[in-house]
């Protein structure tokens, strides 16, 4: 055959039979040069089509006339260059829906794979190998784009064999690329995407699975938090394993989902529904969510807070908030979320949520909005949050889920704005949900505060909210709380006019409802020192709320009463009463806390606190007299 027999002829001319004939012959020859020059005319005429309306499309054409297996056969060749313009034309060749609706995929995966085989083996094959993993990836892709997947459906798609190839590529950890990781890392979110994959699996490729997952997941991190990009190149592939990540998390928490113990035992038809076989995917289960969870929590959430606020990386964000709402809405059993929720709320999530939930462009594949996933996961964050600190199902009427759909329904009346939450709080026709929701998250914001004194520039509304507040009342505990303790961090922190003197009556009515301080009581050095440096506070709360301190066995605590003490004389003579008739804990832990406060004054040459003592002493002596 000359070389130059099929250049010029188009695959759309009267003698289509003829062309496809001649490429057949080109692709079955063992000509590099012959096999070459069909690959790219026929890659090149699918860039070119333009087919009319009603017309055959070339995709078509090809298809029906077999042309995969042909190129496919020429893909067991050693030449690099040759490899990748049939990987580039296979590629337009998977756009058509027929594609995947026939045997055509199944056959080129398992060339494909054969293929991706052989060139592990080979040393100087690395850009090849990654083109390889990329079309497999896209091919995989098509399986979710194109539901209707006759191939997938029919259970013909060989899983265990696509879990085996990815074992292998990342087996030595030492040797194997990052890039080969990534592409590995989209291979495995792809397959795992599939509504369908979890009827295929068995027990044992459910094992090589988790396997795979936790190599990947480890290669990629340590790919992120050891890599320094040091320019624009390097920045954009640290991007892109995140965004990898992501998308594994995303797909692997839908798995875990599908595969949780009342799904699997609705279908008797799956691999592994049987009751023995029930505690070994919960295992699973349990161990691929402990990957995702330490991912998202330590290399994930963190890079996020990182990259610049920009458009170019609304995909990125996008991504990561979808997949932390998969981590707090999927049904599954296996996932233990308050650690997260407790991570994300100490490095920013609760300012950071709201600021991005503004870029309205970003839509996930359901359609929903940036900005309602956002109210989403902030929802479903404060009230992870809120059921460990808050004491909500035991506190709150109706219990956890009453609160959490009480929550989310306030968060849904405003934009995640802090200006818009602050003006609600006093507004007179605000619905309780939505100022209950900007409390409980004031508090959480409070509360994930790196320093003690650092409270939402929120006093004014909620000095506002607190004198409007009608004195019949009743606020629910758990807000009770927050209201306390925002108020505390605020009121220490706030230094702009504000008469906070009928607000805090009111704080300390609500505080005298209830049956039990310690309902109420947020252990934080900022409501010790309010308790002791507000002018209005009652002797019967300090006392309590000192109590309440020193029965916290942490190491900590010691040193802020400590420093109290030192410096205000109620803490002085309340810490003074609490050594002569409190528990023995807090007797020992008060008598420590004293005689470490007059050692320190004392090595200073200070002679305050003693003095202080000397004079607190008959008045307590005369008390406790009293009392016997």
């Amino acid at each position: 055959m000359e070389e130059c027999s099929i250049r010029t002829v188009s695959l759309r001319h009267k003698a289509d039979e003829v062309v496809l004939k001649k490429l057949k012959q080109q692709l079955m020859s063992r000509n590099v040069k012959l096999q070459m020059e069909a690959v790219c005319f026929i890659t090149q005429s699918l860039k070119n089509d333009a087919n009319k309306e009603g017309q055959k499309t070339l995709h078509d054409i090809l298809l029906d006339a077999d042309i995969i297996e042909f190129i496919c056969e020429a893909m067991a060749t050693l030449h690099c260059h040759l490899l990748e313009a049939i990987f580039a034309c296979l590629e337009h060749l998977a756009k058509s829906k027929k594609f995947y609706n026939n045997s055509h995929v199944l056959y080129v995966i398992e060339c494909l794979i054969r293929t991706v085989h052989f060139l592990i083996k080979q040393s100087n094959s690395f850009h090849t190998l990654n083109r390889a993993l990329s079309l497999l990836a896209g091919l995989l892709k098509g399986f979710v784009t194109f539901t209707g997947s006759k191939a997938l459906q029919a259970g013909a798609f060989n899983v265990s064999q696509v879990l085996e190839l990815i074992q292998r590529i990342l087996s030595d950890k030492h040797s194997v690329r990052n890039e080969t990781v990534m592409c590995v890392g989209w291979i495995l979110s792809n397959l795992v995407e599939s509504k369908s994959l979890a009827n295929q699996l068995d027990v044992t490729s459910l094992q090589l699975l988790v396997t795979v997952l936790e190599t990947c997941i480890t290669l990629l991190s340590e790919f992120v938090k050891n890599h320094k990009a040091m320019d624009e190149q390097a920045q954009s592939t640290k991007k892109e394993a995140v965004l990898v990540m992501s998308c594994v998390t995303l797909s692997v928490t839908r798995l875990c989902s599908v595969l949780s113990r009342d799904k699997v035992l609705e279908n008797g038809t799956d691999k592994m529904a049987n009751f023995q076989n029930v505690p070994v995917v919960a295992m699973y289960s349990r161990k691929m969510t402990d990957v995702l969870l330490k991912c998202v929590q330590y290399v994930s959430a963190p890079y996020i807070l990182e990259i610049d606020m920009e458009i170019s990386n609304m995909e990125l964000f996008g991504k990561f908030v979808c997949c932390l709402e998969a981590l707090y809405c999927e049904p599954v059993k296996e996932l233990v979320t308050p650690q997260l929720s407790y991570r994300l709320g100490e490095l920013g999530y609760l300012t950071f949520l709201p600021v991005i939930s503004t870029w309205s462009a970003y839509k996930s594949k359901d359609g929903s909005s940036l900005s309602c996933i956002c109210i989403s996961v902030l929802g479903e964050l404060l009230s992870s949050m809120s059921a460990g600190i808050l004491g909500i199902e035991s506190l709150w009427p109706g219990g956890f889920a009453a609160f959490r759909k009480h929550l989310q329904m306030g968060l849904g009346f405003v934009p995640l704005h802090c200006a818009y939450w602050q003006q609600a709080l006093y507004a007179p026709d605000a619905p309780h949900s939505l100022q209950h929701a900007v409390i409980v998250f004031n508090y959480f914001f409070c509360l994930c505060a790196s320093r003690p004194d650092v409270g939402a520039p929120c006093l004014p509304a909620l000095v506002s909210y607190l004198n409007h507040l009608p004195s019949v009342t009743l606020v629910p505990i758990p807000i009770t709380k927050a209201i306390w303790f925002v108020f505390a961090v605020s009121s220490l922190s706030y230094s702009g006019p504000v008469c906070m003197q009928q607000a805090t009556r009111v704080l300390l009515r609500l505080l005298g409802q209830q049956i039990q301080l310690r309902n109420v009581y947020t252990h934080h050095p900022a409501v010790l020192y309010w308790v002791f440096t507000s002018p209005w506070i009652h002797p019967s709360i300090q006392k309590g709320v000192m109590n309440l301190w020193l029965e916290e066995d942490q190491s900590d605590c010691g040193k802020d009463l400590m420093d109290l003490v030192m410096i205000n004389y109620d803490a002085s003579h309340c810490l003074l009463e609490l050594i002569q008739c409190g528990k023995p804990q807090v007797v020992k832990r008060g008598i420590q806390v004293m005689q470490d406060a007059i050692l320190h004054q004392f090595r200073e040459g200070n002679d305050e606190l003693i003095q202080t003592l000397w004079d607190i002493i008959p008045q307590a002596l005369d008390t406790h007299a009293s009392l016997n």
